[in-house]
Parts: C-alpha cells; structure tokens; sequence
C-alpha cells in the first residue's frame, strides 16, 4: 500500500501485522474499515473543496454529492437543501 493510505489506515486504527513469509497485512474491525473509507472520501472531498472552494468554509455541491452518496455528514452539518444551511439552501437537486 503506498504511504498515504499506509496513514490512513494507520489513523484508523489498522493494524499492520506480518505473515510466517514476511509479507504485510492488515487487521481491522468493520467499524476502523469504515473510518479507513470515510477518511479517503474525506481527504478527496477535501482537494475538491480547496480547488473548487478556494478559500470558502463550505462544502461545494459537488463534495456535497459525494458525502450524500458515501453518507458523510457535510462539514457544516446541514442536510443539502433545507434551511438549516443559508449557503447550502436551494441547492438541492
């Protein structure tokens, strides 16, 4: 696994273990191969944000698409196209 998502997975509490042959795996439970997901999509909605976003806090409607698909909660909380978000309102599908 390259050293990125070695962190990641690291980050989410894997665990790196080694065969009789020398060779790498990983342990997990399914709630830390979850975290391991959900911080990949994070980390990808992130780049997205911060070329998109430029300098604005909010999540664009396209990371808003991808956490809605992944089921990531946005990172100002709102559920797309409700009230609870003045930036976000309007832009449901």
């Amino acid at each position: 696994m390259n050293e990125k998502f070695t962190k990641l997975a690291e980050q989410a509490g894997l665990e790196i273990k080694q065969d009789g042959a020398g060779y790498e795996y990983y342990k997990a439970w399914p709630e830390d191969l979850q975290k391991f997901a959900e911080s990949i999509v994070r980390e990808c909605c992130q780049m997205a944000n911060e070329r998109i976003q430029h300098n604005n806090p909010h999540d664009c409607i396209l990371v808003l698409d991808i956490k809605e698909h992944f089921d990531i909660e946005p990172e100002c909380g709102c559920v797309r196209g409700t009230k609870e978000c003045k930036f976000h309102l309007g832009a449901g599908k």
